[in-house]
């Protein structure tokens, strides 16, 4: 997984929306981002051997006992 995510850089992030869930402690927020994931094999500092992907996502998050937001899950899509 550290592999992984050392190749993967977010540019951006944008919020799309967010709404409320069936009760007070249920909420969903609908985001955007765009990464940039470096190719197997190549160098970091290399110029243009990566790809770009935009994904999003509808998280889903729960109240806890505390009063904080706790991510439980996600809807994720490719563009």
């Amino acid at each position: 997984m550290q592999a992984t995510c050392s190749r993967v850089k977010f540019l951006k992030l944008e919020i799309e929306s967010s709404e409320a869930g069936s009760s007070d402690d249920e909420a969903f927020v609908t985001f955007r981002t765009v990464i940039q994931v470096t190719k197997p094999g190549s160098r970091k500092s290399g110029g243009g051997d990566f790809d770009r992907e935009i994904m999003r996502e509808r998280s889903r998050f729960l109240r806890g006992d505390d009063g904080r937001w706790l991510y439980v899950s996600g809807d994720v899509s490719y563009e």
